[in-house]
């Protein structure tokens, strides 16, 4: 938890998944980009407080979703007045089997389809949840990278369908 003086105006809660908690590609939690965020309003003199407590690498929306709703979440909540949102990629991505020795990646069609429907019902719960429990914040969903870098060329096209499908999921919640 980041306090600053209590002039400044927000009240930063990252909220989601391992982008959101900071985990780095040695899997230990350290900077990410909601630090980023938080220091840079810091730095501008617009941070009062700032926590990652509700980010846990590894969580579904439907993750998130619960932990929106836990009893030890609504204080947090309550007081936000900016929040940013990265949850839906581990929804799809469990379901992809990637071999980075030999860059072969699959996953099965209809599934990505049934957890990318679970992504847009999740995300639209959540938001939902949000409003009502942190009435005063403003809310930033962060849309995901290509996550497979070492894949064959052949198959990124496939991968990339199903996270640009993701991405405008996340963008029109």
């Amino acid at each position: 938890l980041l306090a600053v003086p209590v002039q400044a105006a927000e009240r930063y809660v990252s909220l989601g998944d391992s982008l959101a908690a900071g985990q780095t590609p040695n899997s230990m939690i350290d900077a990410g980009y909601s630090d980023f965020i938080a220091l840079r309003l810091a730095s501008r003199g617009e941070l009062a407080q700032f926590t990652k407590e509700l980010a846990f690498s590894g969580f579904t929306t439907e993750q998130v979703l619960q932990r929106v709703k836990e009893p030890f979440a609504q204080p947090i909540l309550r007081d936000a007045t900016l929040i940013t949102i990265s949850a839906g990629a581990n929804d799809l991505l469990r379901l992809v089997n990637a071999n980075n020795v030999t860059g072969d990646v699959t996953f099965d069609q209809f599934a990505a389809d049934f957890a990318l429907n679970n992504v847009r019902e999740n995300t639209d719960a959540i938001l939902k949840e949000l409003k009502l429990r942190a009435p005063n914040a403003s809310v930033a969903i962060i849309g995901y990278y290509f996550p497979y870098p070492h894949v064959h060329n052949a198959q990124k096209e496939g991968l990339s369908a199903q996270l640009a499908t993701l991405n405008t999921i996340l963008q029109q919640q």
